[in-house]
């Protein structure tokens, strides 16, 4: 019994440098460090662009101190993002991972029911790598929308918006801030994710009537992780890159997002997408930046104190939901659709 005691504090060390390792190398990794190199020099060589447009000289100090300013790093907000990414994935890491719906059950699921509903599904014909480019279009689209369902939720629904407000207590934007969630919120993001992701794949392949794989990077949509690299972390960031026009209806660019962490009342429950534009034009939830940076200020801005402690935005969420579960408190949003605007 002793023995297996003393292994505890080596096999805790594997798991954290194991998770670790994944989260800064692996390929797909929201938090690779390819992918943070490559937001990086986007970075650098837009801030570069804009300074010889406005015929300033191009220095490299100048423009890595408005990469990585100080205010970002000595904030209490950002080294909150740290911790609470750390948190999630050593310790919450462990308890969600089993408690995660898996999309190949509910495609093989629907699949099944199809099958007994209509029959067997005929063969299409469809060449095998034009039906893996479809499957993967479609489980990126489906991405894409249980995320802004989700998110859109998470703003509308009081009780899901006390979770989401860890998330929008930040009042600098780092590459990190987006892992700055609550451990409950991750559960049910995920699943959401699973249901809608594993119905468009069993969906597909029946109406494709044969086996089909989407094209990945280390088990991850390829198309994901390419908006991964060239864009996702540039969302919780200062850097304002506006896509506006045509691009702006398709996209959401570094400023979409910044303007939706925005404590304006104008800019409240918009843009909820996470890479494209799209769901937020169809259902009236999207505001196109301005080309020029617009003066933002982030955080809750609703006078609740952010201590930015892990404490605090552990707890606080759950105090809340027993409020609410008591029905002794108000709802914390309105709806999208009443006459006042809701809380961002």
């Amino acid at each position: 019994m002793l023995d297996r005691l003393l292994e505890i504090p080596g096999l805790m060390a594997a798991y954290c440098l194991k998770a670790l390792s994944a989260l800064l190398l692996a390929p797909a990794s929201e938090l690779s460090i390819p992918s943070l190199f490559i937001a990086f020099v986007i970075a650098v060589g837009w801030l570069s662009r804009r300074h010889l447009r406005a015929g300033l000289p191009v220095r490299a100090r100048a423009v890595l101190r408005l990469v990585f300013p100080r205010r970002w790093w000595l904030s209490r907000s950002a080294w909150l993002d740290a911790r609470l990414l750390l948190l999630n994935l050593l310790v919450f890491g462990v308890i969600l991972t089993g408690a995660i719906i898996s999309h190949r059950v509910v495609s093989g699921g629907l699949g099944h029911l199809l099958a007994e509903a209509f029959g067997p599904a005929s063969p299409t014909g469809i060449p095998p790598l034009v039906g893996t480019v479809l499957l993967t279009v479609a489980l990126f689209l489906a991405y894409e929308l249980a995320y802004w369902v989700y998110h859109y939720l998470s703003h509308v629904v009081p009780a899901l918006w006390e979770l989401h407000k860890v998330h929008h207590s930040a009042e600098v934007l780092t590459p990190l801030t987006n892992s700055r969630v609550h451990p409950l919120e991750s559960l049910l993001l995920l699943n959401t994710m699973a249901v809608f992701l594993g119905v468009t794949d069993g969906a597909v392949t029946y109406l494709l009537g044969q086996p089909t794989q989407q094209l990945t990077i280390a088990n991850a949509n390829l198309i994901v992780v390419v908006f991964t690299y060239l864009i996702a972390h540039l969302h919780h960031t200062h850097v304002w890159i506006p896509f506006t026009g045509f691009w702006g209806k398709v996209l959401i660019s570094p400023a979409h997002h910044q303007i939706h962490h925005s404590t304006n009342p104008v800019h409240f429950n918009k843009n909820m997408g996470s890479v494209l534009a799209i769901w937020d034009w169809l259902f009236g939830t999207l505001h196109i930046p301005a080309k020029n940076r617009e003066r933002l200020t982030f955080g809750l801005g609703d006078g609740e104190v952010t201590e930015h402690t892990v404490t605090q935005e552990l707890f606080r969420p759950v105090h809340a939901l027993a409020e609410l579960s008591g029905a002794t408190a108000s709802p914390a949003r309105r709806s999208a659709t009443d006459d006042a605007p809701a809380r961002p």
